[in-house]
């Protein structure tokens, strides 16, 4: 028997980590941490209804179209960066369970771009 704890993640945090993969493999940015920086801003920006200024949700998260369809019939490699990055903020928002993701999401690019 398996005795391992069992984690389910939550459906924001993987509709937004979706996103936020589809968005990488659009943009190829040089710094994650400021690209996850501009992506929870916006998606801030979405919430809050003051325009996104972009993809981060589109497709997956119930539009039609958008970045999703971008990607069809490319060659998808997802590097180091973005694996070790998606890994960690998920370990880190899963040990915390912060009651808003978003603003989990600004405050751990924040900290990233500052070398924390």
């Amino acid at each position: 028997m398996d005795n391992r704890p069992r984690y389910r993640v939550p459906d924001e945090l993987r509709e937004t980590l979706l996103d936020f993969t589809i968005a990488y493999l659009l943009e190829r940015p040089n710094n994650l941490a400021d690209f996850g920086l501009n992506f929870f801003q916006r998606l801030k920006r979405e919430r809050e209804g003051t325009g996104g200024g972009g993809p981060p949700t589109g497709a997956v998260n119930g539009g039609t179209g958008g970045p999703a369809e971008e990607l069809e019939g490319r060659q998808l490699v997802l590097d180091e960066a973005i694996t070790d990055w998606m890994l960690h903020f998920s370990i880190h928002y899963m040990l915390e369970n912060p009651p808003d993701l978003v603003a989990f999401g600004l405050e751990y690019c924040q900290a990233k771009l500052a070398g924390l």
